[in-house]
């Protein structure tokens, strides 16, 4: 939606109304100019969807590269292959922006690596620019980068002044767009940060109590970060043991693995509401610097004839995921069905000119085709945090001219006269609450997780009008 506002009306907003900076930018430039191009909303999200396939392709044959370079087995590569259509190529359909990320960031390690000793400006802007763009298509690609770089400078001779230089190059050339970035955030919104990264962490207090221990967030969330506090404590191990010497690749790893750790920790640490705001996709560059140091650092201490018994493991792994995935029945999907059935209706039950406010609002947004006010705050502005704060939201969707009102999955009761709704300020953390009745209520979804209701004192104010 952000991307359709942006090439079709020249403002960066989600809901046409409000400005919003809650995204990662270099992605949302890139689907607003397949928008530009592309006005059917379908063909659109096939385009982006067909896009995040071709990334994570791409990503892959990068990692393929990379482990060549390297010299890794055969039997190794097919295992980080493997390895990675789990975690790159099935999570690619979701359409979202890692998989620029994650491409961008290969790219780069592909490019030094091609050119390890090329000191020349021309490789120091190209390097230094590929890593600042992979941070502004995944923002928070900041906490892995800066460690790449720190490994150059480590391995650096500090008495060659001439690669000093050219490392001082690379760091202002890596610098620049990302405080660029940071100074129009400052600017616009008074906020280094988007309003997306703002409302989800706690830093610097620590919020564990509600880190996300299902099954289904561990199997994707956990591994890297496993795989990242091997890779560093066996490459520490092998740094403190006098009678080897770790070559240059292994030192780069290191740093990055260390990067990883870093950013693991930000997640599982300091964040509000883990169940919310720590996702799967949030691993993507920690994926794949799994996929790059599991064969050149672990496979060293592990028995040759191991991979015979992993690749077949991977396969069938791969094979379930992907039956789950693309052939399990829509029917067995409740959430997404209610989804598309409540936008199906506000485009069949609304105008073309009517504003409407719902939580969980992307699925709505895009499909219904009306202007939508995000009740979660994600991609909204910091005013509307202000808003709620002062517990002044029912008055502001009435300026706006809210017409209907969405809710998924917050505990509404069809038994009930009357459903006290809290929306909370994720910001200042404090709450304020909506009043609906059930004689507004106008929809409720198949299966139950979304209902809608007219907004009723709006209602009332244009008749009087």
């Amino acid at each position: 939606m952000i991307a359709k506002n942006i090439s079709q009306a020249g403002f960066s907003s989600f809901d046409g109304l409000h400005f919003t900076n809650g995204y990662h930018p270099l992605w949302q430039l890139l689907v607003s100019g397949l928008s530009y191009g592309v006005r059917d909303d379908s063909s659109l999200l096939l385009v982006t969807i067909l896009l995040g396939i071709i990334l994570s392709i791409v990503s892959l044959l990068l990692i393929y590269l990379l482990l060549t370079k390297f010299r890794i087995s055969p039997e190794w590569k097919a295992i980080s292959l493997l390895l990675g259509v789990f975690f790159i190529l099935l999570p690619s359909w979701y359409a979202l922006e890692p998989f620029l990320a994650t491409t961008l960031f290969l790219c780069s390690l592909y490019y030094y690596f091609q050119r390890y000793h090329d000191t020349s400006l021309k490789s120091q802007c190209v390097l230094g620019l590929l890593l600042s763009i992979t941070v502004l298509a995944r923002l928070d690609a900041i906490f892995v980068t800066p460690f790449f770089l720190l490994s150059l400078f480590i391995r650096t001779n500090k008495s060659d002044l001439k690669k000093l230089v050219a490392l001082f190059y690379l760091a202002c050339f890596y610098a620049i767009p990302i405080l660029i970035y940071v100074g129009l955030n400052l600017f616009y919104t008074g906020h280094l940060t988007p309003i997306s990264g703002a409302i989800k962490s706690s830093f610097p207090e620590i919020t564990i109590s509600n880190l996300p221990l299902q099954l289904g967030y561990l199997v994707r969330v956990a591994p890297p970060v496993i795989s990242s506090l091997c890779n560093t404590l066996t490459l520490v191990y092998t740094l403190a043991n006098q009678r080897q010497k770790i070559p240059p690749l292994l030192q780069d790893l290191l740093l990055i693995n260390i990067g990883v750790l870093c950013f693991s920790g930000y997640e599982f640490l300091f964040q509000k509401d883990a169940m919310w705001g720590l996702r799967p996709w949030h691993f993507a560059i920690p994926n794949i610097v799994m996929l790059l140091s599991v064969a050149p650092v672990v496979s060293r201490f592990l028995p040759k004839s191991l991979p015979v018994l992993i690749i077949p493991l991977l396969i069938l792994v791969n094979l379930i995921a992907v039956n789950q995935k693309f052939l399990t029945p829509t029917a067995t999907n409740p959430i997404k069905s209610d989804l598309f059935a409540t936008a199906n209706w506000i485009r069949q039950n609304t105008t073309d000119d009517e504003v409407i406010a719902v939580t969980d609002p992307g699925v709505i947004a895009f499909f219904s085709g009306r202007k939508t006010i995000s009740l979660d705050g994600l991609t909204n502005d910091f005013e509307y945090q202000k808003i709620v704060q002062k517990q002044k939201l029912q008055s502001y969707l009435n300026e706006n001219n809210v017409s209907y009102i969405g809710i998924f999955a917050r505990g509404h009761d069809t038994s009930l006269p009357v459903n006290h709704i809290q929306l909370k300020s994720r910001l200042f953390d404090s709450f304020d609450t909506l009043i609906l009745e059930e004689g507004n209520r106008v929809f409720t979804s198949p299966y139950g997780s979304y209902s809608v209701w007219k907004n009723q004192i709006n209602s009332q104010e244009n008749s009087l009008q």
